[in-house]
């Protein structure tokens, strides 16, 4: 992505569960294009978010291309908008905020679930069909306080498209810190059988 060698994350040869990991320091970001459009994925993501002065809006993944912030699809791990106060995770698309798929904070975190200093599996499967379905897994299980608003359709990527990791922009905005150890896009949702294969190998990675 043309990274400056102020803003490259760190490679981490011993990370989470002894293996590599991407370090980032809430300063830098990775980038590649991401031309291909689909309305149909499941993506996979393994991280640790780091405690210490945890930033908010953190970017954990975008997919954008750079227009108005209007045609974006995030994973936000740490944003204090709207009533639940430090979501655990707001993914969002097409148009900022709204549409979304959202997970508040729980009891007795203090800021969101996902920056307490564990690692986590995080997968996200969607599909088009019908009116659009959205199943966010934590670990390996939906969780039941997962709320949607607005359209549920989304499209990923296609011409002028970037993926980021650590941020949504080159600037960069929306800095996450922490660990990324590893991230699989598939171009369709798989089965439930296919995603819980794929779970299971990635856990090992996640184990803390």
């Amino acid at each position: 992505g043309g990274l400056t060698l102020a803003k490259e994350p760190t490679l981490i040869s011993s990370g989470l569960n002894g293996l590599s990991t991407v370090r980032f320091d809430g300063g830098d970001y990775m980038s590649g294009n991401f031309t291909t459009s689909y309305t149909e994925f499941t993506i996979f993501l393994v991280f640790n978010a780091s405690p210490s002065s945890p930033p908010t809006y953190q970017r954990l993944l975008s997919i954008n291309n750079s227009v108005d912030n209007t045609n974006t699809f995030h994973f936000d791990i740490n944003d204090p908008d709207g009533s639940n106060v430090n979501r655990t995770l707001w993914t969002y698309w097409n148009s900022g905020g709204s549409p979304a798929s959202t997970l508040p904070l729980t009891s007795p975190n203090t800021t969101s679930d996902f920056v307490q200093g564990s690692p986590v599996l995080l997968t996200f499967s969607h599909t088009n069909a019908g009116s659009g379905t959205n199943t966010i897994y934590v670990n390996g299980r939906a969780r039941t306080d997962q709320s949607n608003s607005g359209t549920q359709t989304i499209t990923i990527g296609g011409a002028s498209f970037s993926l980021y990791l650590g941020a949504y922009t080159a600037t960069p905005n929306g800095p996450y810190k922490g660990d990324i150890a590893e991230l699989v896009i598939y171009s369709r949702q798989l089965s439930t059988t296919e995603r819980r294969q794929v779970e299971k190998y990635l856990s090992n990675i996640a184990k803390s």
